[in-house]
C-alpha cells in the first residue's frame, strides 16, 4: 500500500480564516525531518486548505495534521478526490477551471517535500484532469468572479468601478464587468410590456467606468492592452489605470471595489468605506477587513458567497454529471498505475541496493584473493538476478512487501 492520505478543509467546513491558519509548510516540513511522514505537499486555494502525505510504514497520522473539521481520504477515495478538485467539480464555483491552476502552482512551490508517490499522483491527476475536461466539460462554466459580478446590486445609474489585481482573477472581473449590459428604465420597459401591463425588467448594473490597478505597473498596463482591441470595436465602458498608490485615496470616489490581488495582508478596512459602497472580496486569504459598523456598505467576501453557491449553480451542476462519472472512473486508474509505480520502484530500489552489495563484496574479495574485481562482480551480478527473478514476476502484495524489504525500507518479521 502506498499510505497515501489527504486531509482537507473547504469552504462548507471552515471559514477562509481557519482554513489558511489550518496547516503550514513548515510543519510539514519538520515532519518529514522527523521521519514522521515520508512526503508530503500542502494544497491551499480560494475554497481550501488540505494536506496531502505518506506515512511511513505502521506509523500513525501525527497529531499535528489532524483537525476535527477535516476530511480525511485515503486510497481510491484520495484519487477521486483530487480528481474532482482540480475539475472543480468541489469549488464554491462549481465546474470553474482556475482551480486547475491554483493547484498546478501549489505542486510547483511545494514539490520540494515530495516523493516518488505524490509526485506521481499529482502529475498524473493533472493530465487525467485535462483529458476529462475536454471530452466531457459542458463548457461555459460559473467561476467566483462570474459570481461575484452577478451581486452587485442593479440601479439605474451607471456605476464607476475599481479592480484591483491584474491576474486571472482580476482579468475576468474586468471582462465580465466590460460586458455588463446597459441598464434599462422601469419606464421603458413598462412601455414595452405586452398585454398592456407594465412588468418591470430586473435591472442590471451597467459600469460607466472601469479602473485597473495593480502593484505592478507593467501588470495593469498589459491589462489594459488586452481589453483595449475589445474597447476599439464596441462603445461601453471607459476604462482607464491608476496608479497603485492613489488607489487608496481615491477608492471613495468609486461605487463599487473588486480585490482580485494575493496579498496575505488586508488592503482595505469596511471602516474607510463610503455609505452605498459595495466591495467584493474575492481574495484568500482576505484582502478587506469588516468593521462592526458599515455604513450602509456592502461587503461581498468568499465567505458570503460561500452561502448562496450551491442555488447560484444548482441548474449548471447537472450539466456536470457525465464528467463526475468519468472522474469516479478514472481515480481507479490513477490509483492503479500509483500502485504499479509501487512495485516498479521498490523493484529498482532493490536492484540498485543489490548492485551495490555486489560491487563492495567483489572488491573486498579481490583485495583478499587477488582475483580479477571485474569478473567477481559479473559473477555475483549473474547469481543475484537469478535469485530475484522468481520474485519479480509476482505482483501481490506479498511480493510487493518482500521487494520493500530487500530495498532496505521495511524490516523483517514474522509474518513475512
Amino acid at each position: 500500500m502506498t499510505r497515501l492520505v489527504c486531509i482537507g478543509l473547504d469552504f462548507t467546513a471552515a471559514d477562509t480564516a481557519e482554513r489558511a491558519s489550518a496547516w503550514s509548510e513548515d510543519l510539514l516540513r519538520a515532519l518529514k525531518e522527523e521521519g514522521r511522514i515520508l512526503e508530503g505537499l500542502l494544497l491551499t486555494t480560494c475554497n481550501r486548505s488540505e494536506v496531502y502525505f505518506r506515512l511511513p510504514p505502521d506509523a500513525e497520522t501525527p497529531s499535528e495534521l489532524t483537525h476535527p473539521k477535516a476530511r480525511v481520504y485515503t486510497g481510491t477515495e484520495l484519487a477521486l478526490h483530487l480528481l474532482r478538485v482540480l475539475l472543480g467539480l468541489e469549488s464554491l464555483a462549481c465546474g470553474e477551471s482556475h482551480i486547475a491552476a491554483q493547484v498546478k502552482a501549489c505542486y510547483g512551490e511545494g514539490n520540494d517535500l515530495c516523493g516518488p508517490w505524490l509526485h506521481r499522483l499529482f502529475q498524473s491527476s493533472l493530465k487525467m484532469a485535462k483529458l476529462l475536461r475536454t471530452c466531457y466539460h459542458p463548457g461555459m462554466e460559473p467561476s467566483i468572479p462570474r459570481l461575484m459580478v452577478d451581486m452587485l446590486a442593479p440601479a439605474s445609474a451607471q456605476f464607476a468601478v475599481l479592480v484591483l489585481g491584474a491576474g486571472e482573477m482580476g482579468e475576468e472581473t474586468s471582462r465580465l464587468l466590460l460586458s455588463l449590459p446597459l441598464s434599462r428604465s422601469p419606464q421603458r420597459d413598462a412601455e414595452t410590456a405586452t398585454d398592456g401591463e407594465a412588468t418591470p425588467r430586473t435591472l442590471k448594473p451597467a459600469v460607466g467606468s472601469l479602473v485597473l490597478s495593480n502593484r505592478t505597473p507593467d501588470r495593469t498596463e498589459a491589462l489594459f492592452s488586452r481589453l483595449s482591441p475589445r474597447l476599439e470595436r464596441e462603445s461601453g465602458p471607459n476604462v482607464a489605470t491608476l496608479p497603485w498608490e492613489q488607489w487608496r485615496e481615491e477608492s471613495r470616489h468609486f461605487d463599487a471595489i473588486f480585490f482580485c490581488t494575493g496579498s496575505p495582508v488586508p488592503l482595505f478596512s469596511m471602516e474607510d468605506a463610503r455609505p452605498g459602497q459595495q466591495v467584493f472580496d474575492l481574495g484568500s486569504p482576505p484582502q478587506v477587513a469588516r468593521s462592526a459598523e458599515e455604513d450602509d456598505a456592502r461587503l461581498v467576501a468568499l465567505d458570503d458567497l460561500a452561502r448562496t453557491a450551491e442555488e447560484a449553480t444548482k441548474r449548471y451542476r447537472k450539466k456536470l454529471r457525465r464528467l463526475e462519472e468519468e472522474a469516479t472512473n478514472a481515480a481507479v486508474s490513477v490509483m492503479s498505475e500509483l500502485e504499479t509505480l509501487s512495485g516498479e520502484t521498490y523493484k529498482r530500489l532493490v536492484l540498485l541496493r543489490a548492485e551495490r552489495i555486489v560491487a563492495d563484496r567483489a572488491e573486498r574479495t579481490s583485495k583478499r584473493t587477488g582475483t580479477d574485481e571485474e569478473t567477481l562482480r559479473r559473477m555475483g551480478w549473474s547469481i543475484v538476478k537469478a535469485l530475484l527473478s522468481p520474485a519479480f514476476a509476482e505482483s501481490d502484495p506479498h511480493a510487493r512487501r518482500l521487494w520493500k524489504i530487500l530495498a532496505g525500507e521495511l524490516e523483517e518479521s514474522d509474518d513475512v
